[in-house]
């Protein structure tokens, strides 16, 4: 069985569980395909969850931001707008059929076993902005450069990306997650996630897709993804008690609807880091830093998740497995 074939299953047997895009609705005037086709995102965009509605762009109707890149099968042709259905890794939708690339089989597989770079910043490349977390395959590498493949209309080109805006996957350590901190902190708030700023879950599966551990994309899928605990019925006392048992920056914190990072205490203080849309009627917007017992969060901590390193090879994606296990 080919990797293509592989991947195509895993990303099909993922699709439905992904809590994120439930609703996702299929509708009459619409043309499936016998096959899917294999695609490749050239620009980013928001997969949208349901073409039979007035307002397809309400928060509520819109998923995932989906980057230039990222590869994705695409299984169903609208056949009144201009939407290709898509499966990615963690996400499935309508997407802009002009936004997305159908390649040939033999350049998906180059593509998904490639070596990857990861942004460091926000690049913009022929009027395409690449955030930051976007993958791309690496060629080669000098000095001061990774050569890169982009994939755009009609053709493959190289690109060199100077170093200090790139990274190879680092190491899983406390420093690496607290060092890219930098790259999020202060930046908007924005549901799905878009081009300048992120939700909860959607800053936490970039933050570790840099060291090298794929997680899903909503924050319930996170939180049971990891190793957790439920703390539903704990004290507050009782989950500060396994907070000081638990590691920096490897540690997630959830309740219904939202997901952060634990990162270690500040003083006598809990800390967190999030994006954080508000809490109550409080409005904050931003990724940041926040204190877990003075904002109220603590108490509504649910369930305590690890990202254990002594099991670093789970993967979301599973595209590590081996053959037998599929």
């Amino acid at each position: 069985m080919s990797v293509r074939i592989i991947c195509l299953v895993i990303f099909f047997s993922l699709s439905l569980k992904l809590s994120y895009a439930k609703e996702c609705a299929v509708p009459p005037i619409a043309e499936g395909i016998e096959e899917p086709l294999y695609g490749v995102v050239i620009k980013g965009g928001n997969v949208i969850l349901n073409t039979e509605t007035d307002e397809l762009f309400n928060k509520k109707n819109l998923a995932s931001y989906i980057k230039p890149q990222s590869l994705a099968l695409i299984t169903t042709f609208h056949k009144t707008l201009p939407y290709v259905f898509i499966v990615t890794e963690t996400v499935k939708g309508w997407f802009d059929k002009d936004n997305i690339q159908i390649i040939a089989p033999d350049e998906f597989d180059k593509i998904l076993n490639s070596e990857k770079v990861l942004l460091l910043k926000s690049l913009t490349i022929d009027n395409i902005v690449y955030p930051p977390a976007t993958k791309l395959p690496l060629l080669y590498e000098n000095k001061h450069h990774y050569i890169v493949m982009l994939a755009t209309n009609g053709e493959f080109k190289e690109m060199k990306i100077s170093k200090k805006f790139a990274t190879k996957p680092l190491k899983p350590q406390i420093s690496s997650l607290k060092n890219l901190t930098r790259i999020f902190n202060k930046k908007p708030y924005v549901w799905a996630n878009d081009e300048k700023g992120w939700d909860c879950s959607g800053l936490i599966q970039d933050m570790f897709s840099f060291v090298d551990i794929s997680l899903p994309r909503n924050s319930y899928d996170q939180i049971n993804f990891s190793e957790s605990i439920d703390v539903s019925n704990y004290s507050l006392k009782e989950k500060e008690k396994v907070l000081n048992n638990s590691k920096p920056y490897f540690t997630l914190l959830y309740f219904p609807g939202h997901i952060m990072l634990y990162t270690g205490k500040k003083g006598k203080e809990y800390m967190s880091f999030q994006a954080l849309s508000k809490i109550d009627n409080k409005k904050f917007g931003y990724v940041g830093y926040f204190p877990l017992k003075k904002t109220g969060l603590l108490k509504r901590v649910t369930k305590i998740g690890y990202i254990s390193l002594e099991n670093i090879d789970k993967n979301y994606s599973l595209l590590t497995n081996s053959k037998e296990e599929l």
